[in-house]
């Protein structure tokens, strides 16, 4: 397997199969910018953009540093990601991808960008799709609730010509203070792996903890479930 070492300095602020990735493929393909604070309101902060200008389909695996607006690095402030591309999970298709990113140590207002590294970028099958996958979360009996409410099941939809598989994750966020962007502070996994097939739904239930964490946080924290292209 190649490994591809690319250190790059962020301007502002389907059953996949393994296959090694040429040297010259991800550097060239994946671009990457963050942005601290979203534009819109009612959007999700701290967002990772992952651009594929290329024509493979990787899974990479990211090394993310916090840095202040002087450029330096914060070695006391920890970067993980909710999608796991720091984990190598996240498949990130051709055209635009993102991952959001999670901050923790001290005065987190230091953080003003994020210095990437490709520790590694694997080719996995292709997957061609227009549409991010979207979902509901529904009780009991079948009825769609809010974001914040107790759930029982999310269904999860999929627009797109072809299958796609997907990861669920379960995202408590904080309320954060003036002059702060909002983040998670706890995230759980719905379940595994699920493989929704071309224009169709599936519904899932939850995994003990993601059901545990709902009952403790519905109605208490800001709460919402994402799904992302994983393998």
């Amino acid at each position: 397997m190649s490994l591809l070492v690319l250190p790059l300095l962020l301007g502002g602020c389907v059953v996949p199969v393994l296959a090694p990735v040429a040297l010259s493929a991800a550097p060239t393909a994946l671009v990457f910018d963050y942005e601290g604070e979203s534009a819109e309101e009612d959007t999700i902060n701290q967002l990772l953009t992952i651009d594929n200008n290329g024509t493979d389909t990787f899974a990479p695996l990211l090394e993310l540093t916090a840095i202040d607006f002087l450029g330096a690095e914060l070695p006391d402030i920890e970067v993980s990601t909710i999608f796991g591309s720091d984990r190598g999970e996240l498949v990130t298709p051709p055209g635009p991808n993102v991952d959001v990113l999670r901050f923790t140590g001290e005065d987190l207002t230091r953080v003003d960008d994020v210095r990437v590294k490709v520790l590694r970028a694997q080719v996995v099958e292709p997957v061609e799709v227009e549409f991010d996958p979207q979902t509901e979360l529904l009780d009991d009996d079948g009825e769609e609730v809010g974001r914040n409410e107790r759930f029982s099941w999310v269904s999860v939809y999929n627009d797109n010509d072809v299958p796609i598989r997907v990861r669920l994750v379960y995202i408590v966020w904080d309320v954060p203070p003036p002059g702060r962007t909002q983040q998670a502070i706890a995230t759980f996994p719905v379940r595994g792996l699920v493989t929704v097939g071309a224009g169709d739904s599936e519904i899932v239930g939850l995994n003990g903890s993601a059901e545990a964490a709902n009952a403790k946080y519905a109605g208490k924290q800001p709460t919402s479930v994402k799904a992302y292209f994983s393998r």
